[in-house]
């Protein structure tokens, strides 16, 4: 059962921030401040954006989530916020090995009304009620109007838990604009360097944002590039190995957890591979992802194409996938492709039993075993079920084969023969791009 309610540090830091205004102090020492947050986000006598992100994540007990050149994630799911057990708590490490943003994610509606996590919710709200806790599913209606009116019971508790707790610490709180995907308002408040932006939206999550106080001072905006220079990063990201295999790194990973958040997620790598500042939850609200998950394809592609072209990019439709050498235009300029498909458990496997072979088979000898086994694979039916958006981070032009990289667990590339993803993608409209 989640606690909406303010700690019992932030009372004591209110306390102390009550005494030290009528004392005349400016800024709450790092203690109280921690104190209050429930997390040792500052450290005595260090500047939190000059600390290495190491340093940082490993007070706030983080893991490495995704590693690139340019960008690095630590995470954690179990970490507790204002006296909240927070949804997700993200910190993001720039290229100089130092933070430069902190995500406090209290609650969404994607983790929300995941069905482990709507179930457990179901049994709270039916704890008293065992015959009708018994014949109650997420598919009922009222079921659903409990889990809704639960929900948005549980965002303004967190909301209000968080404006009390930040000013504690830092007083009153003043309001700014913001935009990632979507313009919003938010409320501000500064300190120890840093800036914290509370983005409280009704029927879809309460985050705080900690910024570089620079940084917040932007909006959002994410630095502009022109067109050459990014040009010639993408090109640096392309490797080429001796058995003709082709793939793109440095593609940040988001774990899109258990919530159905594919899509979003997806669009969060790519758009972050570009260097745009955005986060799965920003997305979800702006190409009206449904509780839980679940996202059209048009309605991602919308909400792309609004952040790329605020960033001088480009969403680009692509015709439906065909063959490997056709993506293998992309690729070999550094750039993925979002591929709409669906998670078929035998092509899924046939994938997975493939990695160690592949890994030591001659290319010309691997792609006669991938001829021998077309009649394998022809057997299959797609499972219409099971919608999913992936990226398409590679192919090998010898063997036929085309590379993906998923949003769930590690980060590794798959490999598929071009045929066998043919078969498994949506029918009609299923790649697209963000180009320079």
């Amino acid at each position: 059962m989640r606690t909406r309610t303010l700690n019992r540090a932030a009372w004591l830091c209110l306390g102390w921030a009550i005494a030290a205004a009528c004392r005349g102090q400016v800024e709450a020492p790092v203690t109280a401040v921690n104190a209050s947050l429930g997390l040792p986000l500052f450290a005595p006598g260090q500047r939190l954006w000059q600390e290495t992100a190491a340093t940082v994540a490993g007070r706030l007990g983080l893991r490495p989530e995704a590693t690139t050149a340019a960008l690095r994630f630590w995470h954690s799911r179990t970490l507790t916020v204002f006296g909240l057990s927070a949804d997700e708590v993200r910190l993001l490490e720039g290229p100089d090995g130092c933070p430069t943003a902190i995500e406090l994610n209290l609650i969404n509606k994607g983790d929300y009304f995941a069905p482990a996590a709507a179930r457990r919710t179901m049994a709270e709200l039916y704890r008293n009620e065992p015959r009708k806790l018994e014949r109650a599913t997420l598919d009922d209606p009222q079921v659903k109007r409990d889990l809704d009116r639960r929900f948005a019971q549980d965002v303004a508790a967190s909301a209000r838990a968080a404006e009390a707790a930040l000013s504690a610490a830092f007083g009153a709180a003043r309001n700014q604009a913001f935009q990632q995907a979507e313009r919003q308002h938010v409320r501000r408040w500064d300190g120890q360097g840093a800036a914290f932006l509370l983005d409280a939206r009704k029927g879809e999550f309460v985050m705080v944002r900690i910024l570089p106080v620079a940084d917040a001072d932007e909006g959002g905006r994410s630095a502009r590039r022109t067109d050459r220079s990014v040009q010639q990063d993408l090109a640096t990201n392309v490797v080429t190995e001796a058995n003709g295999d082709v793939w793109i790194r440095n593609i940040p990973m988001v774990d899109q957890g258990e919530k159905g958040y594919c899509a979003v997620a997806t669009a969060e790598r790519i758009l972050r591979y570009y260097g745009i500042q955005v986060d799965s939850h920003d997305l979800a609200a702006a190409a009206g992802t449904e509780r839980g998950g679940g996202t059209t394809w048009d309605g991602m592609c919308a909400a792309i194409k609004r952040i790329a072209d605020r960033n001088q990019r480009s969403l680009r439709p692509l015709s439906p996938l065909s063959n490997a050498r056709t993506v293998g235009r992309y690729i070999d300029r550094g750039i993925p492709l979002i591929w709409g498909m669906f998670v078929t458990p035998e092509i899924e496997d046939l994938a997975q039993r493939r990695l160690a072979d592949r890994a030591t088979a001659e290319p010309r000898d691997w792609a006669q075993r991938l001829k021998a086994e077309r009649g394998l694979s022809r057997r299959v039916k797609p499972d219409l079920t099971g919608a999913h958006l992936r990226l398409i981070v590679g192919y090998n032009p010898t063997t036929g084969e085309v590379a993906y990289s998923d949003t769930w667990g590690e980060d590794r590339i798959y490999w598929l023969g071009e045929h066998e993803a043919r078969l498994v993608s949506f029918p009609g409209a299923n790649l697209a791009t963000v180009v320079p």
